[in-house]
């Protein structure tokens, strides 16, 4: 799994898809990696070639509501995996 997360101030080597343990794909560079939505009313949803940032996880429009649903990866697991955390908003 894709656990480490390179320096963006390294030269990047030329670009490289693979796929992780749980199949999302993903650059060997580690800069961004397609992302699965887990429970919450966007479950199963992918989200293709979100960056890999020091906070990551998204506010989601939920159509027919008025709030957002957070998702966020668990800390210290796969960071393709975002889970459903409530709604905001």
């Amino acid at each position: 799994m894709l656990r480490n997360y390179p320096s963006v101030a390294a030269t990047l080597p030329a670009l490289t898809i693979q796929r992780n343990d749980e199949g999302a794909l993903c650059r060997a560079d580690g800069m961004e990696m397609d992302v699965t939505l887990y429970g919450g009313p966007l479950d199963g949803m992918v989200l293709p070639a979100q960056p890999i940032t020091s906070d990551p996880g998204a506010y989601m429009v939920v159509p027919g509501s008025v709030a957002r649903a957070v998702y966020e990866p668990t800390l210290g697991g796969d960071p393709a995996v975002w889970r459903y955390r409530g709604d905001i908003g």
